[in-house]
Order: structure tokens, then sequence, then C-alpha cells
């Protein structure tokens, strides 16, 4: 899970770097690969298997390919680059709550482990969405996700282990 994180983020975040120094080609290349490991991501901590991860990451990756090469043929690659960031910024802050909401719900009922500091760690995401909408400067909203990937990393590794979610198994333990 750690892994595929911090990946997830550095390729967003050197994405969202060579879109505001104009390298838009590497930029949406490097945009899709952090997107594939965004779901790869959110598989490892549902512990899904191998296969259902890969498959469950590559179904939107290519949708979203798909939607590029279209969108090529109307809009210069930097508008797209550009673009893609923004709404990409906008959207993960519904997307990670949204997203983790059913293991944080599990592990506060069954468990009960609290989710206040997992809650908070979302301030870090919202702040990168409304910095996107009103600043220019992608670098620091590109900065503000990365180091919110990685309280959010470290968060859930704290409040719920290493491995993702705790299972029946563990808790017995």
């Amino acid at each position: 899970m750690r892994g595929l994180v911090l990946l997830h983020a550095t390729f967003i975040f050197f994405s969202s770097i060579l879109a505001y120094f104009l390298v838009p080609t590497v930029a949406i290349a490097l945009f899709v690969v952090g997107f594939f490991f965004m779901f790869m991501a959110i598989g490892a901590i549902y512990r899904l298997h191998v296969q259902r991860m890969v498959l469950f990451s590559l179904t939107p990756t290519l949708l979203v390919v798909l939607v590029i090469f279209g969108v090529l043929q109307i809009v210069p690659p930097i508008s797209l680059a550009i673009g893609l960031l923004d709404i990409f910024y906008v959207l993960q802050s519904v997307f990670w709550p949204f997203t983790l909401t059913p293991i944080i719900a599990r592990q506060y009922y069954v468990y009960e482990k609290h989710y206040s500091r997992v809650a908070s760690t979302f301030s870090l995401s919202i702040l990168a969405m409304f910095l996107s909408l009103f600043v220019a400067a992608m670098l620091i909203y590109a900065s503000i996700y990365l180091a919110f990937c990685i309280v959010l990393l470290h968060v859930l590794e704290k409040e719920y282990g290493s491995e993702g979610i705790q299972t029946p198994a563990k808790a017995g333990e």
C-alpha cells in the first residue's frame, strides 16, 4: 500500500511540475500513470487480489486515455495537461473520502477505532482543491496534494495497521 500511494503522489506531483513548465506530453503521460497507481493503491487498501487490482485500475485508466486522445484532436496538449490536472485536483477532494468511507466506517463500528485523524487529513485534500480553483500557481497545490497523500498514508498505517484494514483475525490478536 505504501509504495503504491507514494508512486501515485509522486507521478501526479511531477506531472504538475512538467505541466507548469510547459512540457505537456510527458505531463499527460505521468498523469495517466499516477491515475493508474491511485486505483492500485485503493485496491491495496481494500486488499484486492493482484489480478483484480490491475483490472480495477486499468479500466478507468484506459477510459481516461481514450478521452485524452479524443480531446487532443480539439485542444492543444498544454491546455489538456493543465485542464486534466485542474479537474483531478477538484475531483480528488470527493474521491478520497468517498472511497475510504467504507473502511473508516467499518473500523469505527466493528473495531471501535476513531476516525478523527483520517477525517482531519481530508482538509489538506480540500485545501488543494480550493487552491486549484482560485490560485494559478500549480506547484503550490501540487505540493499540498503530495503532503496530503503522505499524511493520509501515515494516518492510515498508524490507525489501521500497515496492511490496510483490520480483519477479524487481526482483531483477536
